[in-house]
């Protein structure tokens, strides 16, 4: 199963500037089939910022780097969502793992996830 990018839809004005930085305030919305390959890397969902490595289709932030993405709950409270950078300094390529939050476990592979919503705060340039 291919990784998948995570569905961010930007809130109505939800962009601003805070400090030299590039604030990005966005729904976050699982996919329809979490991929957890059991190998960190190449699990969880991509958040690219423009300019990044886009195969799977094109950048799902306006930011040209992604400095930090802090970790959330799911409106519904059941799924924590933590997000890691793909390399050191500014990095383009983020990925989110969602964990059940009742047991701590990341969430299986396939897993539906379409009805779980998040607000997430991303930090760029």
């Amino acid at each position: 199963m291919a990784q998948t990018f995570a569905n961010i839809q930007k809130y109505a004005g939800g962009r601003d500037v805070w400090g030299g930085h590039g604030i990005f305030f966005a729904n976050y919305v699982g996919n329809a089939s979490y991929v957890n390959s059991g190998v960190f890397a190449t699990s969880g969902e991509i958040i690219d910022s423009i300019g990044a490595l886009t195969e799977l289709g094109a950048a799902n932030t306006p930011l040209r780097n992604i400095d930090m993405i802090d970790g959330v709950f799911t409106v519904s409270g059941t799924y924590e969502i933590n997000f890691f950078p793909t390399s050191k300094g500014p990095c383009k390529r983020w990925v989110a793992h969602w964990y059940v939050l009742a047991t701590g476990a990341e969430v299986a592979n396939a897993v539906n996830l379409s009805a779980e919503t998040a607000i997430v705060m991303i930090i760029g340039g």
